[in-house]
Formats: C-alpha cells, sequence, structure tokens
C-alpha cells in the first residue's frame, strides 16, 4: 500500500502529528510513503485540506472546524466549506476523538455511509519521556522543589490568565519553592512584571521540547475545548500528570491513559454563540481543589499512567488498518 502525505510545510498542530505518523507509518511491512502528487499512491491521508490532482482516494483525518460567534458567517462558511466537502468526497473519516465527531456531526451534514473511526494522536516514546535531560540545573530549581509545566499556541481559549491566577494562588499557599513554565509564544506585555516562579520561554524548538518536560512534575492545561491537543500528549509521554477540564477532547486523553484528574470546573455552553476570544472562566474554587488532589496524587498517576494508546506506533498501526479496510 503506498500512502500520500501532503508536504507539511506549516508549523501547526495538524503538521507535527501528520509529520510523526508518516514517519510511524513507513515502518510498517507492506506500506510505503509518498506525497499526493505522486500519480502511483493507492491512497491519501488528509487533514483538513484536500490536494488531489489525481483524483484518488483519500482519507480524511479531521482535525476541527471554526465556529462561535467572534466570527462573521462569512469568515465561517469560507473556512469550513473546504473541510467539510473533502469529508464527503472522502472514502473514510478518522476523527481524533469521540469530541471531535460530535462537534463535526453537530455543524454539518455529514454522508454516513462513509466509513469512519475515532483515532487519538500520539507520539515517539522514545523521544518523549520521563528518562533524560531535563533543565532544573540551568535555571537554578532544585530538585526538591515542585515545577508545573503548561504549552499551548496561545489564544484565548487557552486561558493562560486562568493558569497564571490558579498558579500565583497555590504558590501563596504552599510551603515549598514552586515554578510555573510557560512553553511557547505569549503575544502581550502584560506578563512581564509577574513572580519571578513563573517562567516564559518563548518559542521552544521541537528538539528542546522533551527537555522542557522533563523539568516539570505536573503539566496544566485549562484550554476549553480542545480535540486531542499534542502538547497533552507530549506530557503524558513524558511522564506528567495532567489537570485539565471537563470540556472537550482533552478529558479523553486522560481517561484513556489514567494519566491525571478531569475537573468539573467547566459548564456546557453554547457552542454557536461561545465567543472563543473572550472565553468563560473555569469555576475557581473546583480547579484550585483539584490542583490540590493531584499534587498529591502525582507520583501515584505517574507511576499507574497507560501509555499505550498515545505510542505512534500504536497509533499509526490503527490507521493502517483502518486503511486496509476500506480500500
Amino acid at each position: 500500500m503506498k500512502i500520500g502525505f501532503t508536504l507539511g510545510l506549516s508549523k501547526g498542530g495538524p503538521s507535527i502529528f501528520m509529520d510523526r505518523l508518516k514517519k510511524s507509518l513507513k515502518k510498517i511491512s507492506f506500506t510505503k510513503i509518498s506525497y499526493f502528487f505522486d500519480p502511483s499512491i493507492d491512497v491519501s491521508i488528509f487533514a483538513n485540506r484536500v490536494r488531489n490532482p489525481w483524483k484518488k482516494p483519500y482519507v480524511m483525518r479531521v482535525d476541527g472546524m471554526h465556529h462561535g460567534s467572534h466570527m462573521s458567517i462569512k469568515e465561517k462558511r469560507e473556512k469550513n466549506n473546504p473541510i467539510i466537502e473533502g469529508i464527503n468526497e472522502s472514502i473514510g473519516i478518522i476523527y481524533q476523538s469521540k469530541y471531535n465527531k460530535f462537534l463535526i456531526n453537530k455543524f454539518f451534514d455529514i454522508n454516513e455511509s462513509i466509513p469512519s473511526t475515532i483515532i487519538n494522536n500520539g507520539i515517539n516514546l522514545t523521544e518523549y519521556n520521563k528518562k533524560g535531560k531535563n533543565l532544573r540545573k540551568k535555571l537554578g530549581i532544585k530538585r526538591e522543589d515542585l515545577v508545573f509545566i503548561s504549552s499551548a499556541s496561545w489564544r484565548p481559549h487557552k486561558r493562560l490568565d486562568s493558569i497564571i491566577k490558579l498558579f500565583l494562588k497555590f504558590k501563596k499557599k504552599y510551603k515549598k519553592k514552586t515554578y510555573l513554565i510557560i512553553l511557547g509564544n505569549v503575544k502581550t506585555n502584560k506578563y512581564n512584571n509577574l513572580s519571578k516562579n513563573v517562567i516564559l520561554t518563548g518559542k521552544v524548538n521541537n528538539i528542546d521540547l522533551p527537555n522542557w518536560y522533563r523539568t516539570g512534575d505536573i503539566f496544566i492545561f485549562l484550554s476549553l475545548i480542545d480535540n486531542c491537543p499534542n502538547t497533552v500528549i507530549e506530557a503524558l509521554a513524558s511522564n506528567l500528570p495532567v489537570l485539565c477540564t471537563n470540556l472537550g477532547g482533552t478529558k479523553e486523553l486522560i481517561e484513556l491513559t489514567k494519566g491525571g484528574i478531569v475537573s468539573n470546573a467547566d459548564r456546557t455552553f453554547n457552542l454557536k454563540k461561545i465567543n472563543l476570544n473572550n472565553p468563560p472562566l473555569p469555576n475557581g474554587k473546583r480547579i484550585f481543589k483539584d490542583l490540590l488532589r493531584i499534587v498529591k496524587l502525582r507520583k501515584k498517576i505517574s507511576k499507574e499512567m497507560n501509555l499505550n494508546e498515545i505510542n505512534i506506533n500504536q497509533v499509526s498501526k490503527h490507521y493502517y488498518n483502518f486503511l486496509k479496510k476500506i480500500i
């Protein structure tokens, strides 16, 4: 089976995962990896945007869609139409999570005759793991200090303000020294005068990310409605217990891996009316209570994690089996 991919020139979440998938599928017997413009491919895998000059059969790996009151109807139509057309002309649909499937089917009329499955994202566990170099010594952080990590492509619905507020509240009550490390670009100056215990790294090269994750003890992810975030998978692979809230697909990763605590800190809302540029805040008391709980249970959670289903080699087998079934 020769499988076509796009070139993966962008650096966003879908491209990062598709690159990981491509490398893993290459290791499977009876598969060859090529690109969408190769006329000899048997099938392609696309992530939202379809490039199919030879009209070959393809599977659509659905990343997400555009919705909310912060976008105009015209903007949503322009961005979503290529996605829905790509889905309905595919020979198979791969959703990242149950939430991902719910979201797409809520907004779009999907052809029910198209075979579909749910396969979460994955990662190379030899690259991301708890063993290896960390940056504590370089940062002046002692071994016994408690370190929280958070990472995202920081947009309003990722709720960085809520993460920092949660940490500062915890820091006041925690007797030992504690830090919060924020990975990724933060496009604002309002955090410049924070406590020195809040470390803003700016953009981090992918090759350096495992060292940063290994510097932490706990991962905090309060994004409102992600489908299957790569950053959470990276944290889990690094054996970091994850604290997240209860909406979106993130909680499915935590349940799948037994890798953290899902805080019931968010209320459901109208998906069509939500303003992701001004998202609702999580319940502060609830999330703080669960933060205290994950601090107490962090070693137990780390020890009992099951990372098999986020192993990219296992994920690529699921992809291969689905492809083999439908072509």
